[in-house]
């Protein structure tokens, strides 16, 4: 009888999960062999007096290193890897829902068995998130790759994967002395290993996703982690401050409203998606006599509940339970402001945040419904999603909804000294948070939609100028690796758009920027030129 060898790695709190995916082996997965299972952990794993069960110690590293050097591991048992036949890994949280047999194995011609990933298996080759950092050896480039691979299930014959596991963590090594890590670890590179080679690629059926959708058997299923304690909890990443799972699930709104009273449909509306306890605070800005920057800091005086969520008044909310959402995106204790819409770059010179998209950078993040104000009709849902998450980090968030933790306002508030008006304090509140310490996100699990004209006029170029002048020094910012040609076509591509906005609104050049910002933005115009 032939030997699989089933690698297994479970340190930290993923211990958890040993019980349910042993059980489902020996039941579902491929009876012809004789399974041999090598446990990594620092943890008491139940053996269930199998002799083909090893542990093999291993202390916990770290995210993202008990994943990045899985290959090390391997290695470290090369010899007792060499009496198996054929060698597979398995991510720790998964269950074999029915039975597996010979055809995961690969063919003669096969060199690995990989599978395909859940959640780009519909998706056009410009959403993979492969490794785009020339400097990495995971780098693939953009005429490279046609299927995105999963790193949590892969195989092959002893010999192939004892390959692949001594190439991988070679390269991997590489990296880390130039301070490179790939941006999906251990997946990124098995995705560069295969490309060019003979590789039979497993269905999103044995990788199903729990609580998915997708058109496939669902063969293997990877546990929801966020029913284990979350992602955070498993890795036992050290909370450096105090979550808000202690505090009740309640929520503070405000809005700076143009009328007497906020419209009906809209309270309507919120009161019935939220799903939490709430309170709407309603800035009377009837009259104009408030900027938004002061309209916003009596709406915070005025707050009790820990997390404050501003709102523009022409909002509609198709998200049922949105608010305990919200609350949970506010668990991870670095969280500061979550938003729908923003920026993951800022540039350096003043414009537009969306103008550093030159449409293959995922420099920017969205996810709503816009319908226009004038015409009901058109409206259309813009998804921008760099890569598959709930949550994706950003630099910035849109001041059509934004949340921030009410603790922060203790240091800082909506700067109604420097501007006036109703332009950019959401990007000017994103630094102050971005300043502190924590981190903004664009978030995917809520969707809402926007009734609006957008009018940017000369009181938008205004606060423009006087927000760039402002944040000069912290400029141009990143939540992101960005190869040095593309930041420069980012930052082109914004000066150019923001030259149109100027000369829409009468206004000259040289009147806007600076002599130092028109130059900067000269070389980036030959330097963009000469890559065509």
């Amino acid at each position: 009888m032939k030997k699989i060898g089933i690698l297994y790695i479970c340190t930290g709190k993923y211990t958890i999960f040993w019980e349910g995916f042993y059980q489902s082996a020996e039941k579902f997965l491929l009876p012809e062999l004789e399974k041999h299972y090598f446990v990594f952990t620092d943890g008491e794993i139940n053996t269930y007096g199998n002799p083909f069960v090893k542990i093999i110690e291993q202390e916990k590293l770290g995210w993202p290193f008990d994943t990045l050097y899985r290959f090390n591991m391997f290695l470290k048992i090369e010899n007792q890897l060499q009496e198996m036949d054929y060698l597979f890994f398995f991510n720790s949280n998964l269950v074999i829902m029915q039975a597996i047999g010979n055809e995961i194995l690969p063919s003669e011609q096969d060199e690995l068995v990989v599978t395909q990933h859940p959640g780009f298996f519909n998706k056009e080759r410009r959403k993979f998130t492969y490794e785009t950092n020339k400097k990495s050896t995971a780098y693939i480039a953009k005429n490279e790759g046609q299927v995105y691979i999963a790193g949590g299930l892969n195989g092959g014959t002893t010999q192939n994967f004892l390959k692949l596991a001594k190439t991988l963590s070679q390269n991997i090594d590489i990296d880390y002395k130039k301070g490179i890590i790939a941006l999906w670890h251990d997946e990124s590179h098995i995705n560069r290993y295969i490309i060019g080679k003979n590789v039979k690629i497993l269905p999103p059926s044995y990788l199903y996703k729990q609580d998915s959708n997708i058109p496939f058997e669902q063969k293997i299923l990877i546990l929801n982690k966020d029913d284990f304690g979350g992602h955070d909890f498993l890795r036992q990443i050290p909370q450096k401050r105090s979550a808000i799972k202690t505090l009740p699930l309640m929520i503070s709104i405000v809005i700076c409203n143009k009328n007497k009273e906020v419209l009906p449909e809209l309270c309507h509306n919120i009161e019935k998606t939220i799903k939490v306890e709430h309170e709407i605070i309603v800035i009377d800005n009837s009259l104009n006599k408030h900027s938004i920057f002061e309209a916003y800091n009596i709406g915070v005086k005025q707050c009790i509940n820990p997390i404050i969520c501003f709102i523009h008044d022409d909002l509609i909310f198709h998200t049922e339970g949105w608010g305990e959402k919200i609350v949970n995106h506010f668990l991870n204790p670095d969280t500061g402001m979550i938003g729908i819409s923003g920026p993951r770059y800022i540039s350096k010179i003043p414009g537009i945040w969306w103008g550093i998209e030159t449409g293959n950078n995922n420099a920017i993040c969205q996810n709503c419904i816009n319908t226009d104000r004038n015409n009901l009709s058109k409206s259309h849902k813009v998804l921008i999603q760099p890569y598959q998450s709930l949550e994706i980090e950003v630099v910035a968030l849109d001041g059509l909804f934004f949340c921030i933790r009410k603790e922060l306002f203790e240091k800082i508030s909506f700067d109604e000294i420097s501007y006036k008006g109703f332009h950019f304090y959401d990007l000017d509140i994103s630094m102050q948070v971005k300043s502190c310490g924590y981190k903004l996100y664009c978030i995917y699990d809520v969707l809402m939609e926007h009734i609006s004209a957008s009018k940017l006029d000369k009181e938008w170029v205004s606060a423009a100028r006087i927000f760039f002048n402002k944040w000069k020094d912290s400029l141009p910012i990143s939540a992101y690796s960005i190869p040095p040609k593309d930041r420069k076509k980012m930052e082109f591509n914004n000066f150019k758009i923001m030259t149109k906005l100027l000369r829409q609104n009468k206004l000259k050049r040289c009147s806007f920027f600076t002599k130092e910002e028109l130059l900067y933005s000269y070389n980036n115009m030959i330097f963009t030129f000469s890559l065509r």
